[in-house]
């Protein structure tokens, strides 16, 4: 096998692949094994059935299969001996695949690429952590959360919903990219009061809710948080049809009530108070550690330089238009407006769209670096979380996504998530180090 590059500028190459005939009968040979052990005929017993046979029933499509395992095998070692990172993976038709007169085959491919970056300082930073402060009234909000969640609920027989009214609604999510949630989300609470649909903020929640009728459908839009479970959709907007199936006049409980304090196991209004301090605290640090990521990252990208294809550029920043569009559409912004913001923000469009393919570039090249894998265990647990979130099973969660193709994603997603993880505990230690010798 021969894998060569032909380099015709930082950005672009050509790359020829020619495998010889030797090789690819030793691969067929092994292929047609491999069918004796598992294939099953009439007439024969398991692992019994002559090559013949075989080379006759199955011949055509293990010829194929056999040439194109051979592509792709000799283009992964090829890209990774030869530093070579393709921006996209190459299409390749079975006519290609055709052997010349010699028996070999031969293929030419022209590649967009982003030249090879080789990581350094990932191990030490200086940041400053984000000074975060939690405010009295993030507390009082909070409780006032908590007595909505305990509050009676009456069911409302006939009439429209008003300000303030639970909602209990079927969700239909879709995003703004073009994906879906592969299911429907029954029986979700939608508080109109706090403004929450299934516990996620919605400032549509308090407004688009009030009139409505069991059987309506209201569409609302939301923004999902950073923590959210389904690392796919962190940041990403949802537009969400809530089926109406049930509406309910909420009676708030007092704070000190015993029945209430009961529900959280605590003596008094003062020890809830101070739990749920704890709490705003934790969700503060991980608010801490992510900003100290984005520092981290942020000056890794200052030390390297990272050259993308400007049609690949070009072609994430059409696709990031035009989910902005959809989302401006689906907010009820008329088409002028919609295209004047489009306009108004092309630079940051374009920077945003930039820095993260550029982040998750070197974020590849350190996990490569550091030998950073994800297992087994990892990927169940994310499809765990992600299912618990979303209350569907596990299975029919990651059947999903990968009849999709979104599983390399979502392992992209882990690995990147650890390398950052690693970046900030380099950071911790360089402040740590800081003090002592202060």
């Amino acid at each position: 096998m021969s894998f060569e590059v032909e380099n015709h500028s930082e950005t672009t190459a050509t790359v020829r692949i020619r495998v010889s005939k030797e090789m690819f009968d030793l691969a067929l040979e092994r292929e047609i094994g491999d069918l004796r052990q598992r294939a099953r005929v009439p007439g024969f017993r398991p692992g019994k059935v002559p090559k013949s046979v075989l080379a006759r029933r199955f011949g055509e499509g293990a010829t194929k299969e056999v040439r194109r395992k051979l592509f792709v095998d000799a283009f992964q070692s090829g890209i990774k001996e030869k530093q070579l990172h393709p921006v996209e993976p190459p299409l390749v038709k079975d006519e290609q695949l055709v052997p010349a007169a010699d028996g070999s085959m031969a293929i030419e491919l022209q590649l967009e690429v982003i030249p090879h970056v080789e990581p350094s300082g990932f191990d030490r930073f200086t940041v400053t952590p984000p000074t975060l402060e939690m405010k009295d009234e993030d507390v009082e909000r909070e409780l006032e959360g908590l007595r909505r969640q305990a509050a009676d609920a009456a069911t409302v027989a006939d009439g429209e919903t008003v300000a303030g009214d639970i909602v209990i609604a079927d969700l239909s999510l879709s995003f703004v990219d073009g994906t879906t949630f592969p299911n429907k989300l029954e029986n979700r609470i939608i508080d109109t009061g706090a403004g929450l649909v299934d516990g996620v903020s919605c400032e549509d929640a308090k407004s688009k809710f009030v009139g409505a009728k069991r059987g309506d459908t209201q569409r609302v839009t939301m923004k999902l948080p950073d923590q959210f479970p389904v690392e796919a959709h962190r940041g990403k907007t949802a537009i969400t049809d809530c089926a109406v199936k049930d509406i309910r006049r909420v009676t708030l409980p007092a704070l000190d009530a015993p029945e209430f304090l009961a529900r959280f196991k605590v003596p008094d209004l003062d020890t809830l108070k101070k739990q749920v301090r704890e709490r705003l605290q934790q969700i503060l640090k991980a608010q801490q550690d992510r900003a100290v990521e984005e520092l981290c990252v942020e000056q890794l990208l200052e030390r390297h330089r990272i050259v993308l294809p400007d049609a690949f550029l070009q072609r994430n920043l059409e696709a990031e238009r035009e989910r902005v569009r959809r989302e401006l559409v689906n907010r009820g912004a008329p088409p002028a407006d919609v295209e004047k913001q489009l306009l108004e923000d092309e630079g940051k469009l374009k920077a945003d769209v930039e820095r993260r393919i550029r982040e998750a570039f070197l974020l590849d090249r350190i996990a490569e670096k550091l030998e950073t894998e994800v297992g087994v265990p990892e990927l169940e647990n994310q499809f765990m979380l992600m299912a618990r979130s979303w209350q569907v099973e596990p299975q029919k969660l990651f059947d999903h996504f990968q009849s999709q193709g979104l599983l390399p994603r979502v392992v992209e997603d882990i690995r990147r998530a650890k390398v950052r993880r690693q970046l900030r505990e380099a950071a911790a230690a360089t402040e740590s180090d800081a003090q002592k010798s202060s």
